[in-house]
């Protein structure tokens, strides 16, 4: 997986056309939710056709971009924000000096939230690509069938005449754009304008439900994402400036879960590429992340046990479950005798104590967690044909490199693919940024977005197939 799994917050912004100097800019405080204290950042500014657009940040939880519904404000005064997803509201006064915003945050309760006007401050991003592009850039739209939605995305093509290979980049979980923005990063956008520099076309899209994509991204797993890669390879097969012979998938975390996948219907894709992707089942995947992280962290190794007997309790409930009776009450019964006996500390540290457990046991409990809590790799990667390159950096503290990229390759043995490479990139974590730790938090310090090293590596890879 390429995030952890983290709650978000959702504002609704209402807004009038005038006062644009008062309300304009950036916006902080810290919400008290009783067991936390988060730093929430609001950037507020004025869009087109004198409608406003807002972005949150959550700092303390990572999450960074999050884009605004229908911001509007009200008799210069007044302003009123919610993020629908999170079934939560934000209402205020703006104070006479204008530099206050007092108001609450409500989610179930109401919470005091008074946000101050601050400065923005601007992460390096030295890598994110610069016009001008020397290659055409196309707004693509295509439809996937089987859902009945309309993807969005972007297809990048070398200059030159005549057909041009093409890869389709397939991206990690959580609902993701299609630069598979993350903590101010466009991973994805870098991989882009690097390899389409380099010869090959590549299309990125949207997933289903984000940016200008149709469909409802909470509802779906990991099989239904695998049709919407489908949709877009259909599509490049048609395209009159793209061989329909060199077709190739590349995915990050759950994206190189997905493009095995579809490589093992799809007889027509020519290469797929693994960046971090699973190679264990996806239970044991999560109890090795979760360990790794929490060591990296400075847990007790008593904390550690106690916490995974709790996770490996919850994901043995959801595998046995076959028919999904279990709701999420049965499953925190199941639970609780073990929670309660770890201490209150590590219960806060690890969100075990009373107030999280349930909502904890809930995203575990959702369509697309079950899936991936029973899915099992080496079911279609034992039928991939195709030439196969899988990477990680060694520093991967969510995809461990090691059991992942070798249950990759006894999988591949299984199909008798001879076309297969594995490799572990020193110095890199799960987003192949250089790093020192590996550590989740060192991914918004780190000014690289993806190690030129990696890059190249994957390039060479793909001109020899």
């Amino acid at each position: 997986m390429k995030h952890l799994i983290i709650s978000t917050l959702i504002l609704l912004m209402t807004t009038s056309l005038w006062a644009q100097n008062d309300w304009e800019g950036t916006w902080e405080g810290n919400l008290n939710v009783g067991m936390q204290e988060l730093r929430l950042v609001f950037h507020i500014k004025k869009g087109e056709n004198n409608t406003w657009t807002a972005l949150m940040d959550s700092p303390d939880q990572m999450a960074y971009d999050l884009k605004m519904d229908d911001v509007v404000i009200q008799k210069d005064k007044t302003i009123s924000m919610s993020l629908k997803a999170a079934q939560a509201k934000f209402v205020g006064e703006l104070s006479d000096d204008k530099q206050q915003i007092n108001g609450e945050w409500i989610q179930g309760q109401s919470f005091p939230l008074e946000l101050k006007k601050g400065k923005t401050k601007q992460l390096a991003r030295p890598q994110e690509p610069q016009a001008p592009f020397p290659y055409s850039i196309e707004e693509v739209q295509y439809e996937n069938k089987k859902a009945k939605i309309k993807l969005a995305g972007t297809l990048t093509i070398p200059e030159g005449n005549g057909k041009h290979p093409a890869v389709i980049l397939i991206s990690g979980s959580g609902p993701q754009d299609r630069d598979e923005t993350i903590l101010k990063h466009k991973p994805f956008w870098v991989l882009a304008d690097y390899w389409t520099r380099n010869g090959f076309a590549v299309l990125r899209f949207d997933d289903r439900g984000v940016g200008s994509s149709e469909g409802d991204f909470s509802k779906a797993t990991s099989a239904d994402f695998a049709t919407d890669v489908e949709a877009g390879f259909n599509f490049l097969k048609k395209h009159d400036r793209i061989d329909a012979k060199k077709i190739g998938l590349v995915g990050h975390s759950e994206g190189g879960m997905i493009a095995p996948m579809v490589a093992s219907k799809n007889k027509g894709v020519a290469f797929i590429v693994l960046l971090a992707g699973p190679g264990v089942p996806g239970n044991e995947l999560l109890i090795r992340q979760s360990h790794d992280i929490m060591k990296q962290q400075g847990l007790s190794d008593e904390a550690i046990e106690g916490t995974q007997k709790v996770t490996r309790k919850i994901y043995e409930a959801i595998i046995q479950d076959k028919k999904d009776e279990l709701g999420v009450g049965d499953i925190v019964k199941m639970v609780r005798g073990d929670v309660e006996m770890l201490d209150e500390e590590t219960r806060k540290a690890v969100g075990l104590s009373e107030g999280a457990l349930r909502q904890t046991v809930s995203t575990v409990h959702s369509p697309w967690m079950r899936y991936f809590i029973r899915y099992q790799p080496q079911a279609y990667l034992k039928k991939v044909k195709c030439p196969v390159l899988a990477i990680n950096g060694e520093k991967d503290l969510q995809v461990a490199a090691t059991p992942n990229l070798e249950a990759i390759e006894a999988a591949l043995k299984m199909a008798k693919n001879q076309q297969v490479k594995t490799v572990a990139i020193p110095n890199l974590n799960h987003l192949f940024q250089t790093a020192e730790t590996g550590a989740v938090d060192e991914y918004v310090k780190i000014e690289e977005t993806f190690s030129p090293v990696a890059m190249e590596l994957v390039l060479d890879w793909m001109k020899k197939q």
